[in-house]
C-alpha cells in the first residue's frame, strides 16, 4: 500500500502534467523527463519549507 508521501508525490506529478498539458503515459520519454524533473525539484522545496531541511540532488541533508 502507498505511503501518505507517495500518494502526495503522485498527485504533485498529476497537477504538474495537468499544469504543462503532458499526459504522462503517453508522453514522449523527453516529456516524462521533464515533468518528472519539475516534479523532484518542487517535491524537495516542498519538503524543505516543511522541515526545514535543505535537499540537494534530491539526498535529504546532503552538501552540495
Amino acid at each position: 500500500m502507498p505511503s501518505q508521501d507517495d500518494m502526495a508525490y503522485t498527485d504533485l506529478l498529476c497537477d504538474i502534467c495537468q499544469q504543462f498539458g503532458i499526459r504522462y503515459y503517453s508522453a514522449t520519454p523527453k516529456e516524462k523527463a521533464f515533468v518528472e524533473e519539475v516534479t523532484r525539484v518542487t517535491w524537495a522545496k516542498e519538503q524543505e519549507s516543511l522541515t526545514g531541511i535543505e535537499f540537494l540532488w534530491g539526498i535529504p541533508g546532503s552538501v552540495g
